[in-house]
């Protein structure tokens, strides 16, 4: 598959981020889709699709929910665009020019949902190093993620770009990352995503992508001559109508976590 220079989130070290919520129901107001591309955002927004992707969550809960998200009532697009350079500061999740790392996605994450008066938990399953929040395996796994988003969590996801190279062995060659907001399951292994990349455009739209189980005896790395890993395990993500050509899609790490009031925690 040809390469697309894509305007994504890059990161330092292995991973970038996207995020996931239970589908939107009938009842609800639906989630947003704020797109990072913005001028007022460091670098025109250029690598601040973390915090884009958790805003989208936490605007979402507190127009159905937790109302004490946001300072207001009924959160408009300066409202989020306020909360997305708040969770990008040095306070929460310090995003770079090099991207946001999953583990100060999570501790920003974990810290403004605490200053809002909110009990989470937090599960990380991912390539990195996740410390605390780390769910014992590596690997983020559909089954997995459906359950917890079925049991009332969301989701923070996230997408490698790849390049497939055919050769005795199949090689995918890592250009990138980003992240996306989940926005529920369709089957076991069709999901819906929120993607705040300005690739998907500005209006809201929820995007369909099939996962795919990548073959055994695949092999994936960062650059040609580098070291490699089994690609066992790894999930791609096949878009169902894609909106532009893309490089190959891979799931490599998933951010779930769960919020509750206060109260309602004690009187468990």
């Amino acid at each position: 598959m040809s390469m697309k220079v894509l305007p994504v989130c890059f990161l330092s070290g292995f991973m970038a981020l996207a995020s996931a919520l239970g589908a939107d129901s009938p009842a609800s107001k639906p989630m947003p889709d704020f797109c990072q591309e913005n001028k007022n955002l460091p670098d025109n927004g250029l690598t601040y699709c973390g915090p884009v992707a958790a805003s989208n969550i936490l605007v979402h809960l507190d127009r159905n929910k937790f109302q004490n998200l946001l300072d207001v009532t009924d959160p408009t697009d300066s409202d989020q665009l306020k909360l997305i350079q708040l969770l990008g500061s040095n306070r929460y999740m310090r995003t770079s020019i090099h991207g946001t790392s999953p583990i100060n996605l999570m501790s920003g994450l974990e810290q403004y949902i605490t200053d809002r008066g909110y009990i989470t938990s937090i599960k990380w399953r991912g390539k990195e190093n996740g410390g605390k929040y780390s769910a014992g395996t590596e690997l983020p796994d559909p089954a997995w993620l459906k359950k917890e988003i079925e049991n009332g969590s969301h989701a923070v996801l996230i997408m490698g770009f790849y390049e497939k190279l055919e050769g005795g062995i199949t090689l995918f060659l890592r250009s990138g990352a980003h992240y996306v907001t989940l926005n529920g399951f369709k089957s076991d292994r069709e999901i819906f995503i929120h993607d705040p990349g300005p690739h998907s455009g500005k209006e809201t739209k929820k995007e369909l992508y099939k996962l795919v189980p990548i073959q055994d005896d695949c092999r994936m790395g960062s650059g040609l001559g580098g070291s490699t890993r089994s690609a066992k395990g790894y999930w791609m993500l096949e878009a169902i109508n894609p909106i532009n050509p893309s490089p190959v899609l891979i799931l490599e790490g998933a951010v779930v976590f769960k919020i509750e009031d206060r109260v309602a925690a004690r009187q468990k």
